[in-house]
C-alpha cells in the first residue's frame, strides 16, 4: 500500500470520524491527551500483566495503541453531535491539529518496519519533526476555543 494512502489514512480517518459524528475538539484534544497520558504511565504494566495471564503472547506496540486509540473511540462515541452543525467550521482546525499529534503518536507505536518505512517519507518526517510545535500550538488553540466557547452564566444579584 502506498505511503502517502497509509498516511492520510492514520490521520484522515479520525479527522474525517470527529467532523462527521461532530465531536466538539476540546473532548476530542482531551481524549488523545489521556490516551498519551496512559500510554506513558500504565502501557508497560498492562503489557507486563497481559503477557503473564496470556502465555505465548506478545503484546508489545499492541497494548500502546490500544491505549491511545480507546478513549479516542470512547469519545467518538459517547460524545458525537457535541457541536452544533453551525459551529463545527470554528472546531475545524483543533479537530485537524489533533488528528495530527493522534496520526504521529499512532505511527511512532506500529512495528519498527512499518514506521521506519513512513516516517522516511518526507511529509512523515516533517511532522515528527514537528511534533513539539504541533503539540504547544494545538493545546493553545484548543484552549482559546475552550475558553470562547464557554457558556458564560450570568450571576444574578438580589436585590432587595
Amino acid at each position: 500500500m502506498s505511503t502517502y494512502i497509509i498516511l492520510g489514512l492514520v490521520a484522515g480517518l479520525p479527522l474525517i470520524l470527529a467532523l462527521i459524528l461532530r465531536v466538539s475538539a476540546i473532548y476530542y484534544f482531551l481524549s488523545v491527551a489521556a490516551g498519551l497520558l496512559l500510554v506513558q504511565y500504565i502501557a508497560d504494566s498492562t503489557e507486563l500483566a497481559l503477557n503473564t495471564f496470556v502465555p505465548h503472547s506478545n503484546f508489545s506496540g499492541n497494548v500502546k495503541l490500544a491505549l491511545i486509540l480507546i478513549p479516542v473511540l470512547l469519545t467518538f462515541f459517547f460524545l458525537r453531535k457535541t457541536v452544533q452543525s453551525s459551529k463545527l467550521l470554528l472546531h475545524l482546525v483543533p479537530i485537524a491539529l489533533t488528528s495530527a499529534i493522534l496520526g504521529i503518536f499512532i505511527i511512532n507505536n506500529l512495528p519498527n518496519r512499518l514506521q521506519t518505512h513512513l516516517l522516511a517519507n518526507p511529509i512523515g518526517k516533517i511532522a515528527n519533526n514537528s511534533i513539539n510545535v504541533l503539540i504547544a500550538a494545538t493545546t493553545a488553540i484548543t484552549l482559546i476555543l475552550a475558553w470562547l466557547t464557554l457558556n458564560h452564566h450570568k450571576v444574578k444579584s438580589k436585590h432587595h
